[in-house]
């Protein structure tokens, strides 16, 4: 197919067009964000948003996340918790030991849970079992 063409297709749909709009506001406001607060907390704002636009789509389109959906959006609220326990005054400081442990663990877990996936999964990202 001719890029023109379907470029031109693309553009005729309206949501189309609209969401690269939000999502050009959504960089702009990124940038005055960064330029007014620091870098740490417009990362955690965008990090948040995965987790809800993935609940708030499932509202709006009726849909039911699977468990592997609502444990994916608790592992990001679990890393923003942890981001936010070890923000604190800006210094040279580092985290308390507790927090270094913690982190240690949630690295590990995170580890061991995804290690058996190039396993489970080919190359297109299809469970094995799903292709025979």
């Amino acid at each position: 197919m001719d890029p023109a063409l379907l470029l031109l297709r693309v553009l005729r749909q309206w949501r189309y067009v609209a969401g690269l709009a939000l999502d050009g506001l959504g960089l702009v406001l990124q940038i005055v964000a960064l330029r007014a607060i620091p870098i740490h907390a417009v990362g955690t704002a965008l990090a948040a948003s995965l987790a809800v636009t993935a609940v708030v789509a499932a509202r709006l389109l009726r849909m039911r996340l699977s468990a592997r959906e609502w444990s994916a959006v608790g592992v990001v609220c679990a890393g923003l918790a942890l981001l936010a326990l070890s923000s604190g005054a800006e210094g040279t400081e580092g985290g308390s030991t507790a927090l270094r442990v913690a982190m240690l663990g949630v690295a590990v877990a995170v580890l061991l849970a995804g290690a058996p996936a190039p396993a489970r999964f080919g190359e297109a990202g299809v469970e094995e079992t799903e292709r025979s």
